[in-house]
């Protein structure tokens, strides 16, 4: 898919798959910039989402190595985070870069995260709870020490997104 989303300037956009640029609108638009993302993976309809408001952004590397029997070629995929700036804290952030644990945890178990040529990521929102989306998911209540909900989620990717329903009757 390719996802193309036009807001004011102020905002940033998060979106599933990969961020291939982000760039002002020429006049006549005032103020307003594209948001570019593009996935090359097949993906349910209702694994699509955007948000769109004022973030802070960070992003890390996740390095993994499968385990046989997959290929052993070494990952290393980015990993972004999009928080809102009162919760961008030392702390906040910590608990959100634990995702690279459980993503070797899981990768482990479950055999290579399905979606390494994109991104895995989380994004922050005001209700509490959780959604998956494939390469991202939306976590809110604002607690980064609630580590369920961030490996709960993150388990989605597998079981929801990789291997998911054929059709809403499934």
């Amino acid at each position: 898919g390719d996802l193309k989303f036009i807001v004011p300037d102020t905002l940033t956009v998060a979106s599933n798959g990969t961020l291939v640029s982000e760039t002002a609108v020429p006049p006549p638009a005032v103020a307003k910039k594209q948001f570019r993302w593009v996935t090359n993976y097949q993906t349910s309809p209702y694994l699509f989402f955007f948000s769109a408001t004022v973030y802070d952004r960070f992003e890390d590397t996740w390095n993994y190595t499968p385990l046989p029997p997959y290929d052993q070629t070494p990952i290393a995929m980015p990993l972004q985070f999009f928080v809102y700036p009162a919760s961008n804290t030392a702390a906040f952030r910590n608990n959100w870069l634990r995702t690279k644990l459980m993503l070797t945890t899981f990768s482990d178990k479950f055999g290579p995260y399905g979606f390494c040529n994109e991104k895995y990521g989380i994004y922050q929102f005001v209700f509490g709870g959780g959604m998956e989306h494939q390469t991202f998911t939306g976590q809110g209540g604002g607690d980064p020490s609630e580590q369920f909900l961030t490996a709960h989620e993150l388990g989605h990717q597998w079981w929801g997104d990789s291997v998911t329903c054929a059709n809403w009757q499934d």
